[in-house]
Formats: structure tokens, sequence, C-alpha cells
């Protein structure tokens, strides 16, 4: 396929690249033993972003609070002791058309009832 002289040039540029690799390449042992700065970076910014979480979590919470308090009550004065007497809407139903009628003939028939036994 490839001609000798060809392969040689081939194996040439491949060793040239390698060696390369290699100067480029930090030594195992300073990469080992090298700090580790992304541990640092995390634990440097835990702490102010887990008081920043805390302080709005209470923010909301205080907020929620203090939004579903009920109004302080009113005093009531002479002005407004007129609504402190209420009657229901069904008031209407509990009364039938010409109850006082009956009501009357009842009286009448108490009373007249009355007059018997006296006599």
């Amino acid at each position: 396929m490839f001609t000798e002289k060809e392969e040689k040039r081939i194996r040439e540029l491949f060793e040239k690249e390698r060696c390369a690799d290699t100067r480029s390449t930090p030594a195992f042992r300073s990469v080992l033993f090298a700090p580790k700065k992304t541990a640092l970076d995390w634990k440097f910014l835990a702490r102010p972003v887990g008081l920043a979480a805390a302080l709005t979590v209470l923010l909301v919470v205080s907020g929620l609070f203090l939004a579903d308090r009920p109004n302080p009550p009113i005093p009531v004065g002479t002005e407004s002791a007129s609504y402190l007497y209420w009657e229901s809407p069904t008031q209407v139903y509990l009364s039938a058309p010409g109850q006082d009628s009956v009501r009357a003939v009842l009286e009448s028939t108490d009373s007249g009832d009355e007059t018997r036994s006296q006599q």
C-alpha cells in the first residue's frame, strides 16, 4: 500500500506529535497533589447562597402571614347601631298570607270561650 519511504515519514510525524503531546501534559505528581480549587469555590459560595435563600424564605413566609391578617374590628357607634338589628331575608316566607285574619279569629274564639265559661 505505502512505500517504505512513506511509512517512515508517517512514523516520524506520529512520533513528533507524541513528543509534543508529552511535553504539553503536566507531570502526574503535580496533578495528583494540586490543590482542589473547585471544592474551595463551592464552599466559599455555599454560605452566602444559603443565607440568601433562608432570608428569602423568611421574607416570603412573613409576608404571607401579614397579608392574611383580618382588618381590626370597627367600634360600634350610634350611627352604625341600626346595622346591628338584622332580619333574615327568608323571614317573609315564615309568615303565611292571611295569617293576621287567622290570628284574629283565634283570638276571638278564645275570648268567646272565656265568656261561655263565665256563664
